[in-house]
């Protein structure tokens, strides 16, 4: 004898059973909540700490607490207590929070039409579809999410000549169109009346041009001459704020077609807060650059003029860093340092610490090291690295330090922060040798 029912299980009443209304009343409490089921939410991991009687709601994956192991059952309270239902298959439930029925089918609970959109005719969201517009939508946002990692839209138009393509409207007026218009090429088009199209910009299929069909004016209005036009190669962006084009704050001009007196001009701007640029006119080659940009012309860096290479200002920029160091330097002659007598003046007095000069120079002279570059046994091998004679920066340092003279003091030895540093160090130690040389002699 059963003593319950097969789909529900809802107690029987025995037939000499005591107390019959207590089974009746569970069977009719377990009606109240299976007849159109209603929970709050499928996504409740933890049992909600005041509930209110008959509150309902379908338990998750990996619940805690009192949910624990009960993984998509009915969870209701009730009596001040958990009570826990197992569905079947083909049980509907309607979920307040999501605004939709869900189903019970193949171990899990789905959307009710997971399957019954496939081979749709019409479909309208918020909407009402019709046979022009086979799918539709009225939403402010539409997302698009991907499942593993990519995502692609694909538009797929039935020959070459057809058209596939998005079309933007204002107030159901079409403005710009960009796609695959009458041909393999991608087309930007723009319309004030969303009657008479005209093409802006044509990107070929093969990738070797961008044909635009007027010209192009970058934060101002659109200039009379542009990249390609007419065949005469020329670039007006005229925010720019070098040479004689303008004194604006931010921008490009380019206009190197031009055969005049005046200057031609590069300017890069990057977010706004530094511009770089190339003068090339009659006065040689200027490398600009001001950061940040302040509405006057930058000023010039380097100058490249005849057979000179310079920089723009005596004594003012730096040939490489501690960082960024050339590798090698090929010169007919040598360096020429400025010695002139009159940007000097000779420093007298002081014998004790010229008798502690004097000792470490003598300390360093005998400090001098014949060695390989770390780099160049790694490359090489120690056989095969070159032997070099020279100083060690750091025992110079300490040389002077013993002698109770300060480094910082000397010019000829330097230290330089690293930028960016390394793994392991923050600064380089070097050497200016011909002053190190002359400190030597003078002691001699």
């Amino acid at each position: 004898m059963t003593f319950s029912t097969t789909i529900l299980d809802l107690p029987f009443i025995a037939p000499a059973q005591a107390q019959k209304h207590v089974t009746h009343n569970e069977a009719l409490q377990k009606l109240d909540v299976l007849i159109q089921l209603r929970v709050l939410a499928r996504d409740q991991f933890t049992p909600p700490p005041s509930p209110a009687d008959s509150d309902a709601y379908i338990v998750p994956v990996n619940p805690t607490g009192v949910w624990a192991g009960e993984t998509d059952k009915i969870a209701i309270w009730q009596a001040n207590g958990w009570q826990f239902f197992t569905p079947n298959t083909g049980w509907l439930c309607w979920v307040d929070t999501e605004n939709l029925y869900v189903v019970y089918r193949d171990g899990n609970w789905q959307h009710l039409h997971a399957d019954g959109l496939q081979n749709t005719a019409l479909l309208g969201v918020n909407a009402t579809a019709d046979t022009t517009n086979r799918l539709s939508t009225a939403t402010d946002n539409v997302l698009f999410n991907h499942e593993t990692a990519d995502i692609r839209v694909k538009l797929n138009k039935n020959t070459d000549t057809d058209t596939a393509s998005f079309i933007f409207q204002s107030g159901w007026t079409g403005h710009a169109e960009i796609g695959l218009s009458g041909d393999t090429d991608f087309h930007f088009k723009v319309s004030p009346d969303g009657t008479n199209w005209k093409p802006a910009l044509t990107l070929q299929n093969d990738g070797k041009a961008a044909n635009f069909n007027k010209s192009v004016g970058i934060g101002f209005n659109v200039p009379t001459s542009f990249w390609a036009y007419n065949n005469t190669p020329a670039l007006f962006c005229p925010l720019g704020f070098m040479g004689s084009n303008g004194s604006y704050e931010h921008g490009l001009w380019w206009n190197g077609y031009r055969n005049s007196s005046t200057n031609w001009t590069s300017l890069n701007i990057n977010n706004y807060t530094s511009a770089a640029g190339i003068s090339l006119g009659n006065t040689g080659i200027k490398f600009k650059w001001q950061d940040p940009p302040t509405g006057a012309v930058p000023a010039d860096i380097f100058l490249m003029q005849e057979t000179v290479f310079r920089p723009a200002s005596d004594n003012y920029a730096n040939l490489g860093s501690a960082s960024q160091r050339w590798k090698q330097i090929y010169a007919a002659s040598g360096t020429i340092n400025t010695s002139d007598g009159d940007y000097k003046t000779e420093i007298k007095g002081g014998k004790a610490k010229r008798l502690a000069e004097k000792r470490a120079a003598q300390a360093i002279k005998q400090s001098l090291i014949r060695y390989q570059f770390n780099s160049a046994i790694k490359q090489k091998g120690k056989r095969k690295a070159r032997v070099h004679f020279g100083a060690h920066a750091q025992r110079i340092e300490k040389i002077l330090q013993n002698e109770g003279l300060n480094p910082d003091e000397y010019g000829f030895l330097c230290k330089d922060k690293l930028d960016p540093p390394t793994q392991t160090k923050t600064e380089i130690y070097g050497l200016r040798y011909d002053e190190l040389m002359m400190f030597i002699l003078y002691y001699q």
